[in-house]
């Protein structure tokens, strides 16, 4: 529907694709792109297009099922990219932290009095990395069908998964240094 609008008000004010593609700075391939519905404008270049094409914004969206569903998409995948961002943040953090602490017990001479200062907040991060599991289930757990929405889950899965497996394993190895099973 988008796409016969662009179309049909392009035609109204006899303008070709090209003359559209040059104002908008695009190429005239994008510009029948549009038309044919194979693929459709973001939200800036919409607004540009209203502007040249003396038309509401309105006008051009309402209506246009595919285009909404389009927006929607984008508006989750922005979404997904700035939760993402603060989740791989923190669990960077956690990690480091971690490491950290690890080396830090490494080189104190009374081991087990570090390991029992380090226990807890070990067992904090790991507590923390599961509210954040849980917090944003629905957002990262989610079938998705976009492989962009797809591959960012999958990154922020794999970047929780890692402090997972870093906080999880320096605690066991704690609690077994903690109870002589083993030496650091």
């Amino acid at each position: 529907m988008l796409g016969n609008i662009l179309k049909m008000r392009r035609n109204e004010l006899q303008l070709t694709q090209q003359q559209v593609a040059d104002y908008l700075f695009v190429s005239r391939q994008t510009v029948s792109s549009w038309e044919t519905e194979n693929s459709f404008p973001d939200v800036p270049t919409l607004i540009k297009i209203s502007d040249y094409y003396q038309m509401s914004l309105d006008a051009l969206m309402k209506g246009d099922e595919k285009y909404m569903k389009k927006l929607k998409q984008d508006v989750t995948l922005f979404n997904l990219v700035q939760q993402g961002v603060f989740i791989s943040i923190i669990s960077f953090t956690v990690i480091i932290g971690s490491i950290a602490g690890f080396i830090n017990v490494i080189r104190q001479t009374e081991i087990f009095e570090a390991i029992i200062l380090v226990i807890p907040l070990q067992l904090a991060q790991l507590i923390f990395l599961f509210w954040i599991t849980i917090y944003y289930k629905e957002d990262f757990y989610q079938p998705v069908s976009k492989i962009k929405l797809l591959i960012s889950q999958r990154m922020i899965q794999g970047i929780i998964f890692l402090s997972f497996l870093v906080v999880f394993t320096l605690l066991v190895i704690y609690f077994l240094a903690a109870f002589g099973i083993i030496k650091i």
